[in-house]
């Protein structure tokens, strides 16, 4: 064998070898080898943390190690997701963040994340808005009630939504404009303390998932949706309560990796996730964390198509964004 001969046999595994001791390579060609955390930005007991929690088993089976959570909770959001963008980006740290929350946030508010360096790997519920109300508030039984409350009182409606920029609060600015109504908004960092609050009788209503009358059974009524149809069969919409373009500012969870993480490995945890969306067992569990009406578990793609039609309804919303600013 000559000596061009040999080189040449030589240079497919001589340039393979040092592909692998290039930074990154060696732990994308490896990738899983230790255990994945998931930063929660809502932290323990929260809804984000409801829904997440019977995801984990079946990534974990998906990925073939640990997935534990690392909770990082703060000004709704915004200090678990900033403390995400310090992390290595190698892919054993995800996110799991709302949508169109993250948006917003990053687009009005001072962030150190940026959403551009974001990838969606699944997407977990689709989380429409509810009026809701205490059962045993005998002033609130039916949304015209509280629409009636609301114009008779200016101001005085006190109206719970989590976060500031949130889909919540979309919701809430749609419903003042299109009802002219003068509310209060307050604004918690999670849902459970929300919910806490509500329950304590600390604010009149709430707009938040379906997903708290089940949780909450007896002791929440969900009085109107923000739909343009209904979704539970004995809730009217706002458009069947005479309030037109009160719909679309839903809520959804999605798990994050880094952008800037080795494309081998994003593109691992993009195939390994997306049959979660198919998994009968995972649906049937995640079903007993949310409700019928909120139950949704979809892939990559799916995600990045919600991620463009978020951009498109923040667009459609951005005056009332400003004044709220």
């Amino acid at each position: 064998m000559n000596v061009r001969t040999m080189f040449a046999s030589f240079l497919p595994a001589a340039l393979a070898a040092l592909a692998l001791c290039l930074p990154g390579a060696a732990q994308a060609a490896d990738y899983p080898r230790k255990p994945i955390s998931i930063v929660c930005a809502f932290g323990a007991g929260t809804g984000a943390d409801l829904i997440l929690r019977p995801a984990i088993p079946y990534m974990k089976e998906a990925l073939g190690v640990d997935v534990v959570t690392e909770y990082k909770a703060g000004s709704a959001g915004i200090v678990g997701a900033n403390y995400f963008a310090t992390k290595r980006p190698d892919g054993y740290s995800l996110l799991f963040y709302n949508q169109p929350h993250i948006l917003l946030q990053e687009m009005f508010m001072k962030t150190a994340y940026k959403t551009e360096d974001l990838v969606p790997v699944l997407g977990l519920t689709y989380r429409p808005d509810f009026l809701i109300a205490r059962s045993d508030d005998d002033r609130f039984k039916t949304a015209q009630d509280v629409l009636d409350y609301a114009k008779a009182n200016p101001g005085k409606l006190t109206v719970g939504t989590v976060g500031m920029y949130s889909g919540n609060h979309l919701t809430y600015l749609l419903l003042e404009r299109n009802a002219g109504l003068k509310m209060t908004r307050v604004p918690f960092e999670s849902g459970g303390k929300m919910l806490a609050a509500m329950l304590g009788g600390q604010v009149d209503v709430i707009l938040s998932s379906y997903m708290w009358i089940p949780t909450y059974e007896g002791k929440l009524t969900a009085l109107a949706s923000a739909t343009q149809e209904r979704l539970a069969p004995e809730v009217p919409t706002f458009i069947e309560c005479g309030v037109n373009n009160v719909y679309g500012s839903t809520n959804s969870n999605f798990v994050f990796v880094s952008k800037k993480a080795p494309k081998e490995v994003i593109e691992f945890l993009k195939e390994k996730l997306a049959p979660l969306a198919e998994n009968k067992a995972f649906l049937a569990d995640f079903l007993k964390a949310t409700s019928e009406y909120d139950c949704a578990v979809y892939d990559w793609k799916k995600c990045e198509e919600e991620i463009r039609a978020y951009r498109d309804q923040i667009a459609s919303v951005e005056d009332l964004l400003r004044q709220a600013d």
